[in-house]
């Protein structure tokens, strides 16, 4: 049965024109895959022969996330067996993404080899596409002046690759697969996750009511918003009416806030709060919301601010990791995020084995800290 290991994985970015924060512009992970001989060489149906592969999940650095395999097919006729991998899954933005992959032999020798294709592109739309890319095959020599020189792009036979690497049966390759980001996504989101959702428009129309309310009543018609650490943001009452119904009607009635003039935010943070005023009264979401996403969504919801509530149900799942996707999924099933939702849980079920091994390390860590 093939199986693998991750041995690395890096990235490396550009500095964003707007936040001028690093952001990543590509993914390398290295592969160690151990592949079965007779598995591929008694596969009965060639549709068999796929069963001698190896699937995983990239990119969550670069909002691509995305689920890949690659499968050894061996040609009935000559032996010789060729490369091919395929998108499965890629839930993530709808842009251009690349790869390049390699794959050689694990063993150090005087020889090289590798299956090998050079920079491709692929959309979401990829995934509906069931026929997999072919990789090309390269064999080398090695020059008088110590440097890798092609020497054809004949593919080699199953006995002769695993003969090459140095085991009868359990062949060990090294695949390479980096995934590099074509058109800026990374940039863009970075620089302003609203400015390519359809929620921007309906929240300009929202806030030209608001800014005319507000030459009415004049400057003054403030009131103060208070963390629950005590900081205080003194805003006008006319953009928070326009953007929110419970604001709207705390300031038309004769209630207590209206009164003191001031409203005790008491389950927001300062910074919570911050990104939630930056948002009603710009329509963006701060580069950092995911420091504060809790309460940013909190505040949409509690406030009935349904355009941010419907933005951070897209913005979550871009935050997702395998340290954080439980407790993601718990915030997006609270206040019923139904995309986040459906992603976040794509995700997870992108590696069973991975979910199993946070589950169990989660029992664990309760077990231990019930000993205490």
């Amino acid at each position: 049965m093939a199986t693998s290991s991750q041995s690395c994985s890096r990235q490396s970015g550009v500095k964003c024109p707007s936040c001028e924060e690093e952001v990543a512009t590509e993914e390398v992970h290295e592969l160690v895959w151990s592949i079965s001989r007779n598995e591929i060489l008694y596969a009965e149906e060639p549709s068999d022969q796929q069963t001698a592969y190896l699937s995983f999940t990239i990119g969550q650095t670069m909002d691509a996330i995305s689920r890949w395999k690659f499968f050894i097919l061996m040609d009935d006729e000559t032996d010789a067996i060729d490369l091919f991998f395929r998108l499965e899954e890629y839930p993530g933005f709808e842009g251009l993404v690349g790869v390049e992959v390699s794959l050689d032999k694990l063993s150090r020798s005087p020889e090289k080899w590798e299956f090998k294709l050079a920079r491709h592109t692929f959309t979401s739309a990829d995934v509906k596409n069931a026929a997999p890319t072919k990789c090309v095959f390269y064999e080398y020599r090695l020059s008088e002046y110590s440097t890798w020189v092609k020497k054809g792009t004949k593919s080699y036979t199953l006995n002769k690759i695993a003969e090459k690497s140095g085991d009868e049966d359990l062949m060990q390759v090294r695949i390479r697969f980096k995934l590099f980001d074509t058109k800026g996504i990374a940039n863009l989101r970075k620089q302003s996750d609203l400015l390519v959702m359809p929620e921007r428009v309906a929240w300009g129309e929202i806030h030209k009511k608001g800014m005319f309310a507000m030459l009415q009543e004049g400057a003054a018609s403030t009131i103060t918003l208070r963390a629950k650490n005590g900081k205080e943001f003194v805003v006008n009452k006319a953009i928070l009416a326009a953007h929110s119904p419970v604001f709207a009607a705390m300031f038309s009635t004769d209630m207590k806030e209206k009164k003191d003039g001031v409203v005790a935010i008491d389950d927001i943070g300062e910074g919570g709060l911050k990104m939630f005023l930056l948002y009603l009264f710009t329509g963006e979401v701060d580069n950092n919301w995911g420091d504060h996403y809790d309460e940013v969504i909190n505040a949409a919801d509690k406030y009935g601010v349904t355009l941010l509530k419907e933005t951070c149900d897209k913005l979550l799942p871009r935050l997702v990791t395998w340290e954080n996707c439980v407790e993601l999924l718990h915030v997006a099933r609270l206040y019923t995020l139904s995309t986040a939702i459906e992603r976040i849980e794509k995700f997870m079920r992108s590696d069973p084995k991975k979910l199993v091994e946070i589950a169990m390390g989660s029992e664990a860590g309760k077990m231990s800290r019930s000993n205490f």
